[in-house]
């Protein structure tokens, strides 16, 4: 028979027994994604430092000159006057007016035309080597600077899997939040006020990771739009480069057709020596050979950039279709909260007719 006593009936006791164990449960499953929770805000202050400290370095290093440039401009000025400087001399010994130096008579002998003629030869040709060696160190630079953008590339992808790892931890985050509401599920059936309380905190969870999904999908535009300046900043100092060679290029032609026209006087002056001045011409075509050349590389070099850049901008490309789906795995998730609402509504419903059975 049963009496007036609950606790001595054995369906009360199990059923009191299995309610205590699912609370235990329900527990620790709370406090697992507590501990998960605050994991994950932590490791997104720590991606906000990290993100801060880079855009503080970028901004350091576009504020102040680079070093290659202030070389270029400081060596191209030497160079500049060193040349006037030894046409002046030379233009001086031959007319006989600089002091110090005897000036050449009308009737030139022989030896004095040669030592004349290969003392101006000997300025151009160790000038002209010595622009060759700037260029190649200018080149170099340039080049050390496109590794240092590939490098700035690489750290922008690992960057972008990071933040993929990140929404893949918030899935399964969410994941685990839907296991503990058909957990949920049960424990209703046996008292609908501490069933109404979980669902409350459920909703309010689900509110959090949406805005937090949201926060990061502006958060990744916004990396995306400041990898796109920094590549305009990048192009325009590229085409700056550019142009500055092809103007010292110019002026190193027009200062070859001052040579041409020196040696075409100096050789309706000394037309006994032919054979000599034969030879000097072919070193001059030499040296236009080696300015063409130079030019060539230079051209070379700035189609290198382009390609480089045109590579940038696929990555940046293929980071917006990763964001993309990102924001498809986000609607994925709104899916399945919607389905876990129609799960606890269904779970109110047997609790009802539960209640009813036990009235």
């Amino acid at each position: 028979m049963i009496d007036g006593n609950v606790t001595d009936d054995p369906f009360a006791r199990y059923v009191s027994r299995l309610k205590d164990a699912r609370l235990e449960r329900l527990n620790a499953a709370f406090g697992q994604e507590e501990s998960r929770s605050t994991g994950l805000e932590k490791a997104l202050q720590s991606a906000e430092e990290r993100l801060k400290g880079a855009r503080d370095k970028v901004e350091r290093a576009s504020a102040s000159p680079r070093r290659e440039d202030v070389e270029f401009a400081d060596r191209t000025d030497e160079l500049l006057a060193q040349a006037s400087v030894e046409k002046s001399i030379s233009r001086d010994y031959l007319a006989g007016t600089r002091p110090g130096v005897i000036g050449l008579p009308k009737r030139l002998g022989l030896r004095a035309i040669r030592y004349a003629v290969k003392t101006y030869t000997d300025g151009l040709f160790a000038q002209q080597e010595a622009f060759n060696a700037h260029t190649t160190s200018l080149i170099a630079g340039n080049a050390r600077q496109i590794k240092s953008l590939l490098s700035r590339g690489n750290e922008l992808e690992q960057k972008a899997r990071l933040q993929q790892d990140f929404n893949r931890d918030v899935i399964s985050c969410v994941r685990a939040m839907s296991d503990a509401v058909c957990s949920l599920s049960d424990a209703v059936r046996e008292q609908r006020e501490f069933g109404s309380l979980i669902v409350s905190l459920l909703n309010d969870v689900i509110d959090g990771s949406s805005e937090l999904a949201t926060t990061l999908n502006e958060r990744a535009d916004q990396r995306l739009v400041a990898c796109e300046k920094r590549l305009d900043v990048a192009e325009r100092v590229l085409r700056q480069h550019a142009e500055e060679h092809g103007s010292r290029l110019d002026a190193a032609e027009s200062s070859l057709g001052q040579v041409f026209s020196r040696s075409d006087k100096l050789e309706a002056s000394v037309r006994a020596i032919d054979k000599r001045f034969e030879e000097d011409e072919r070193r001059i075509e030499q040296l236009v050979d080696d300015i063409a050349s130079t030019s060539k590389s230079v051209q070379d070099t700035h189609s290198f950039f382009s390609l480089q850049l045109e590579a940038v901008d696929s990555r940046i490309e293929h980071s917006e279709i990763r964001a993309e789906e990102a924001s498809k795995w986000m609607s994925n998730l709104d899916a399945r909260a919607t389905k876990s609402e129609e799960r606890l509504a269904r779970s109110e419903e047997g609790l009802a007719r539960c209640e009813e059975w036990l009235g």
